[in-house]
């Protein structure tokens, strides 16, 4: 019975997120991103968590968030980021200054054309908040500049 097993899937996936405190976002985005890096859910030594750009960095006061699939770990471009003042957040918010969008899976887009996070950062700046939204390439070439 297909919906029978389809419902018993579902149970099974939702008693793993509980078990691991994850999201089914933070699931999918583990499961797309480099395959390079060991992987967990829920706590492991590769999930990501904001942090502060250094103080004398040239571009200190810059906050960034990430979309999409990267060429490296959120860790690694966090990093990077935080190496020359820029802060990182898990998400869009008044705060934000850049958005950069590496690759986008069509399945997590549910249809539409863009992330979420792309489509909160073009509201707020339709209402005025100066965000940058940048590819990883352009991202990775502004990290140089001021490095």
């Amino acid at each position: 019975d297909a919906i029978e097993d389809a419902r018993a899937a579902g149970i099974v996936f939702y008693n793993c997120l509980i078990d691991s405190a994850t999201t089914v976002e933070l699931w999918q985005e583990e499961q797309f991103r480099n395959t390079k890096s060991p992987k967990t859910i829920g706590g492991g030594t590769d999930v990501f968590q904001p942090s502060e750009g250094q103080s004398d960095g040239n571009l200190y006061g810059e906050n960034c968030v990430f979309t999409g699939a990267l060429s490296c770990t959120r860790k690694e471009a966090a990093i990077i980021a935080n190496s020359v003042g820029i802060s990182v957040e898990r998400n869009v918010t008044d705060k934000t200054t850049m958005l950069v969008v590496g690759l986008q899976d069509d399945y997590k887009l549910a249809g539409h054309k863009k992330s979420k996070k792309q489509r909160v950062a073009e509201e707020k700046i339709l209402k005025g908040n100066d965000i940058k939204i940048l590819s990883e390439a352009d991202f990775m070439t502004l990290v140089k500049e001021n490095n």
